[in-house]
C-alpha cells in the first residue's frame, strides 16, 4: 500500500531525530571477519547532508537544509515527491529500524550490483534492511537504504564482530554498540590500530 504523504513527513520528521541522536557527526568503526577469518574493518562518518539521501524523498531542498527542516519538523509536503517506482517508500519502511545505535547491522560485505542501477559500494544490515555507504576522502559515508535481504545484495556476507562510536572530537573509539556473540576473540589477530578493541569481545 502507498504511503500517504503525511506518513512520510511522520516517518521522515522522527527518523531525522533518531539520526541527529545517534549517528550526526559521529565516526563508526565496524570490524568483521573476512574470509581469510581475518579482522578488517569499515570507518563511516555520519554528516547532516546524508541524511537526505537514505530517504529517497525527490526535493529541490539542498540537502543540509532537508535535514534540518525535518528535524524543526518544518518540511512541507508541498516541497517533496516521492519517486514513481516506488523506491522512496520501500527505503522509509525500513529507515527507522536502520536509525538504530548499531544501525541494526550484523554483516557486511561489497555490493554486488548485478540486475541493479544502484551505486553503492559497501552493504551493511540483516535479513530486512540493509544501508550502503561510498567512500569520500579517508572515510566511509552512508547513501542509500535497500529494502532487502544483505544476502542478496552481497556478494560474500561477512559476520560483524564489533561495532563502535566516537564523536567527532575524540581521537579514540569509546562507545560499544555491539559485540557479536560466541566469537574465540583470543584466536583473533585484530588491525594493529584497533588492538586495544580486543577486550571488548572477552
Amino acid at each position: 500500500m502507498a504511503l500517504k504523504k503525511k506518513e512520510v513527513l511522520n516517518i521522515v520528521f522522527n527518523c531525522a531525530e533518531q539520526y541527529k541522536d545517534n549517528f550526526l557527526n559521529k565516526y563508526f568503526l565496524i570490524l568483521y571477519i573476512d574470509k581469510l577469518r581475518k579482522i578488517d574493518y569499515l570507518e563511516i562518518f555520519f554528516e547532516a547532508a546524508n541524511f537526505k539521501h537514505l530517504t529517497g524523498i525527490k526535493t529541490n531542498l539542498k540537502a543540509a537544509n532537508f535535514f534540518e527542516q525535518c528535524l524543526d519538523r518544518r518540511l512541507s509536503d508541498k516541497k517533496f515527491s516521492l519517486a514513481n517506482d516506488g523506491t522512496t517508500e520501500m527505503k522509509l519502511r525500513v529507515l527507522p529500524q536502520l536509525m538504530k545505535k548499531d544501525l541494526s547491522a550484523r554483516m557486511i560485505g561489497e555490493f554486488s550490483s548485478i540486475g541493479s542501477n544502484l551505486y553503492t559500494e559497501k552493504i551493511t544490515g540483516n535479513v530486512v534492511a540493509c544501508m550502503g555507504f561510498i567512500k569520500r576522502g579517508e572515510f566511509y559515508v552512508p547513501n542509500t537504504v535497500l529494502n532487502n535481504d544483505i544476502r542478496d545484495c552481497v556478494a560474500i556476507p561477512y559476520r560483524i564482530i564489533i561495532t563502535c562510536s566516537r564523536k567527532y572530537h575524540e581521537k579514540e573509539y569509546k562507545e560499544v554498540l555491539y559485540t557479536a556473540k560466541n566469537i574465540d576473540f583470543d584466536k583473533l589477530v585484530f588491525p594493529e590500530r584497533f588492538k586495544n578493541l580486543k577486550d571488548l569481545g572477552t
